[in-house]
C-alpha cells in the first residue's frame, strides 16, 4: 500500500453484497431492471474454469479511505487477495479523533477451493470493550462438479462458549443447465444436536432459463411431510424480461392455491435495451390494474446510460414519489459525474440531492470520488475517497487455449479482445470483473478493450455446438 496519504475517502463500501446469496422475491423487478434475464441466469450459473498456470503482475485495489472536507478522517476499507486474484479480505474501520487512532468496524474473510469457488464467509464485528474482532457469522459451502453450491451451512458466533454454534442448512439440486430446481432448509436443534426440517422449495424454468415457477413448502412434523405454503408464477417477453407475476398462499381448509397478488410490466426498447418499464399492480377490489411505479432511462451513442428517472406510487398520499440520477462519461466511457435528484411533488419539480465527481489513474482504475450535498442551490464538499492499489502476482491467468475448439487471447498491442471457434460457430460471450459484476455480453469474436482498466478480467463463451460454459481469466496490463 502507498504511503502517502492523500486528503478523501470514497463511497463506504456495500457490505450486503458479502452476506450469503440467496434471491429474494420482492427484489425481483429491480433485479430485471438491472440485469437483463439471461445475463441474470449465466451470473446463477458457476462453471468449472479451463485454465492453465501462468504468472503475471496487476494492481489490485487495495484500500479505500475518506476523509471529510476539512481534512480530518472519516472512514477506510482494507482489502486482501490470494494468488488467483480472489478477493480473501474485505475490512471497515472508523477513525477515532479522540486517539487518533483507526477503529475496527467489521471485517470479512474469504475462503476458496482450487477453482476459486468461494467456500467460506467470516464475519467479524469489532468488541470495543475488548478490542478485538468478534466472531458473528460465518457461512460454508460445497459443490457439484459443475460448481453449484449444494449445501450452504451457516453458523452464528456463541459469545459465552466462544464457539460457533450451528444455525441454517441448505441443500440444493439443479437442472442440466444448472438453473436450481430445489432447495431444502433445515432449523439445527441443538437439544438434539440434530438438523430438522424447515422449509422446502422447487422452481421451474423456461428454455431460456428463466424461473417460471417457485413453490414453497413447510415442514409439518405433527404429520411428518411437506406441507405447501406459498407459490409465485413469472412470464417473460422474447426479450427475457419479467412481465407477469402472481403469488398465491395455500388454504389448508380448501385445499387450494388462493392468490394474494399479481403485477405486470410493460416495457419499450430501443436496440435491445430498455427505454421505458410501466409496472401495474392488480387492484382486486375495483377489479382494474393500478400503476405502481415507471422508469425512463436514456442513453449516449456509445451505449452508457446518461439518465434514470424512476417513480413509486405512494397509496397514503396518492402521488408519485421520483428520484433521478444523470451521468457524464469521458472519452473512455469512464463516469466522470453522476448527479442525483428527488421528486419535490409541492413544487412539482426535481431537486438535486447529491453529486459525485470521480477520476481515474494512468491505468484506468478509480482514483478518486468526490461527493458533494446541496445548499441554498450551491454544491457543498462533503468528503473525498481515494483509492489505493497494490501489485499482486497472480497465477491461474488463462494462456491463448481453452479446449481444442475455443480459443481466447487478448491482443495487448490492440486492446482486442479476440475469440476463435472452429468452423466459426455462433457464441455468446459474457465478461466480468472478479466482484463477478457482468460487464459487457456479446456474440461478437473480436472485441474492443481499450476502455477496459488495466487487470484480470474472467471471459465466460457458450457456443451453439457444446453445452458446456468455458471459463477464461485474461489479463490487461
Amino acid at each position: 500500500m502507498k504511503k502517502t496519504i492523500l486528503l478523501a475517502t470514497v463511497a463506504l463500501l456495500s457490505l450486503s453484497s458479502m452476506a450469503i446469496d440467496r434471491k429474494g422475491q420482492q427484489d425481483r423487478w429491480e433485479e430485471r431492471e438491472q440485469i437483463n434475464p439471461r445475463e441474470w441466469q449465466e451470473l446463477k450459473r458457476d462453471r468449472k474454469p479451463v485454465t492453465s498456470q501462468l504468472r503475471a503482475t496487476t494492481n489490485l485495489l487495495d484500500s479505500i479511505v475518506s476523509v471529510n472536507s476539512d481534512g480530518s478522517y472519516n472512514s477506510k476499507q482494507e482489502y486482501a487477495y490470494d494468488e488467483n486474484g480472489n478477493q480473501t479480505m474485505a475490512g471497515e474501520y472508523r477513525w477515532n479523533s479522540d486517539t487518533d487512532q483507526w477503529v475496527g468496524r467489521l471485517k470479512i474473510e474469504y475462503a476458496y477451493d482450487t477453482n476459486s469457488n468461494r467456500t467460506m464467509i467470516t464475519r467479524y464485528d469489532w468488541d470495543r470493550d475488548t478490542d478485538q474482532w468478534i466472531g458473528w457469522y460465518k457461512s460454508e459451502s460445497t459443490y457439484d462438479g459443475n460448481e453449484n453450491i449444494t449445501i450452504n451451512i451457516s453458523y452464528n458466533w456463541n459469545r459465552e462458549t466462544n464457539q460457533w454454534i450451528e444455525s441454517y442448512r441448505y441443500e440444493y439440486t439443479y437442472d442440466e443447465n444448472g438453473n436450481r430446481t430445489m432447495g431444502i432448509s433445515f432449523d439445527w436443534n441443538s437439544e438434539t444436536n440434530q438438523w430438522v426440517e424447515s422449509s422446502k422449495s422447487k422452481s421451474t424454468h423456461d428454455e431460456n432459463d428463466n424461473e417460471t415457477m417457485y413453490v414453497s413448502y413447510v415442514w409439518d412434523s405433527t404429520i411428518s411431510q411437506w406441507v405447501e405454503s406459498s407459490k409465485y408464477e413469472y412470464a417473460y417477453d422474447e426479450n427475457g424480461d419479467e412481465t407477469m407475476y402472481a403469488s398465491y398462499n395455500w388454504d389448508k381448509d380448501t385445499d387450494q392455491w388462493v392468490e394474494t397478488g399479481r403485477s405486470k410490466a410493460e416495457y419499450t426498447y430501443d436496440e435491445n435495451r430498455i427505454m421505458n418499464v410501466i409496472r401495474y399492480n392488480w387492484n382486486s377490489r375495483t377489479n382494474q390494474w393500478a400503476e405502481s411505479f415507471k422508469a425512463e432511462y436514456t442513453y449516449d451513442d456509445n451505449g452508457n446510460q446518461t439518465m434514470r428517472t424512476s417513480y413509486d406510487w405512494h397509496m397514503e398520499t396518492a402521488q408519485w414519489a421520483g428520484s433521478k440520477i444523470e451521468y457524464t462519461y469521458d472519452e473512455n466511457n469512464k463516469e466522470t459525474m453522476r448527479i442525483g435528484y428527488y421528486w419535490d411533488s409541492y413544487s412539482n419539480q426535481w431537486v438535486k440531492s447529491s453529486q459525485a465527481e470521480s477520476t481515474y489513474n494512468s491505468d484506468g482504475c478509480i482514483s478518486t470520488v468526490k461527493y458533494y450535498y446541496p445548499n441554498k442551490g450551491e454544491w457543498i464538499h462533503d468528503y473525498t475517497a481515494y483509492h489505493y492499489y497494490s501489485a499482486y502476482e497472480l497465477t491461474d491467468i488463462g494462456t491463448p487455449q481453452l479446449d481444442n475448439t475455443v480459443q481466447i487471447y487478448l491482443n495487448s498491442a490492440i486492446n482486442t479482445l479476440h475469440i476463435k471457434t472452429e468452423n466459426n460457430v455462433a457464441i455468446q460471450a459474457g465478461i466480468y470483473n472478479l466482484q463477478g459484476q457482468l460487464l459487457l455480453q456479446t456474440s461478437q469474436t473480436e472485441i474492443d478493450f481499450s476502455a477496459y482498466p488495466a487487470g484480470v478480467y474472467i471471459v465466460k463463451v457458450n457456443t451453439d455446438t457444446s453445452t458446456e460454459t468455458m471459463t477464461q481469466k485474461i489479463l490487461k496490463k
